[in-house]
């Protein structure tokens, strides 16, 4: 997971000049069509668990969670 995170703050880095607008003030050039993360109020349960195969999968754990018990 570290490593996708890794990876994932390079490319935006290297992209962040790639037709990037001119910035209006001071500050980093502004990407003009970046998607940020949705934080939905419910819960995913298929979220969570391709979360928690991920996690278990590069090593954050050393098992997958039983989704169901952690659920509420």
């Amino acid at each position: 997971m570290r490593r996708r995170l890794a990876v994932l703050a390079a490319l935006a880095l290297l992209t962040a000049g790639c037709g990037a607008e001119e910035p209006s003030g001071s500050g980093p050039p502004r990407i003009p069509d970046l998607v940020l993360p949705k934080w939905p109020a419910e819960i995913n349960q298929d979220s969570v668990s391709t979360i928690a195969e991920l996690a278990e999968s590069e090593g954050v754990l050393r098992s997958k969670p039983d989704i169901a018990e952690l659920m509420p």
